[in-house]
């Protein structure tokens, strides 16, 4: 594919996410990620209870570092092989590949949706509702949001839009 094929997917990617953003119901890559964490962090927990010891801090680190590894690169792996079975069958359908392509980059993006997200938690903020606020904030960051302040929150929405 050449430079001209990357710039139009970027561009029709970048246009995707900034006029669609990512529709709350379709699924999404990481909503799929923040599944398997969950039930990987709950079988950990529950495999390392018995545990009081140090073993069992650096079990769930070890755990935390091979979960990291795999979601990276079993990512990766899967739009990789998309993409290649796309591209093999570029001729067949140009048009089908052009729009996937676009789609899974777009979605890498979140930008219209991380700016939705943010603009709601800072309205609860304004309006002096910080327990919502703070709810709303943690459905975007992997921290524990419940006793954030203000300035706190600020921070977490800023280092989610960016």
């Amino acid at each position: 594919m050449s430079a001209n094929y990357t710039l139009i997917i970027l561009f029709i990617a970048a246009c995707l996410d900034y006029l669609i953003g990512d529709p709350w119901d379709w699924p999404h890559p990481v909503k799929f990620l923040g599944w398997i964490i969950t039930h990987y962090t709950k079988q950990i927990f529950k495999l390392t209870k018995p545990y009081q010891d140090n073993s069992h801090v650096f079990i769930l680190r070890l755990s935390g570092i091979l979960l990291a590894i795999a979601l990276v690169l079993g990512s990766g792996i899967i739009s990789w092989l998309i993409i290649q079975a796309l591209r093999i069958n570029f001729t067949q359908f140009p048009l089908l590949t052009v729009i996937i392509e676009s789609i899974l980059l777009a979605s890498c993006f979140a930008g219209k949706s991380l700016s939705m997200a943010a603009k709601e938690v800072l309205q609860l903020v304004r309006s002096d509702n910080l327990i919502q606020a703070r709810q709303k904030l943690s459905m975007y960051v992997g921290r524990d949001t419940e006793n954030l302040s203000i300035s706190e929150i600020f921070r977490a929405i800023f280092e989610t839009v960016t």
